[in-house]
């Protein structure tokens, strides 16, 4: 849980859309590697995810095939 006025930060892999280009090599790593849920997740809205979850100022940042999510959680007034 994170506290009000804390910082999230995830790291994971990129999705479909930051690179659309990279699709087939995301398909692949889903068939080499026996990742079920990932298709899921490469299509998800982690952004909208998070800010639902009472999240604020949730930026992105690419770094070739990882994300990086950076989320603040708002201070209590």
């Amino acid at each position: 849980m994170t506290k009000p006025g804390g910082v999230l930060t995830i790291c994971d892999s990129i999705q479909l859309i930051d690179t659309p280009e990279f699709e087939v090599s995301m398909n692949n790593f889903i068939a080499t590697f026996h990742e079920p849920y990932y298709r899921s997740y490469i299509t998800d809205n982690l952004v909208e995810r998070l800010e639902e979850s009472g999240f604020e100022q949730v930026e992105t940042e690419n770094y070739f095939v990882s994300k990086y999510l950076i989320a603040r959680k708002p201070e209590i007034i």
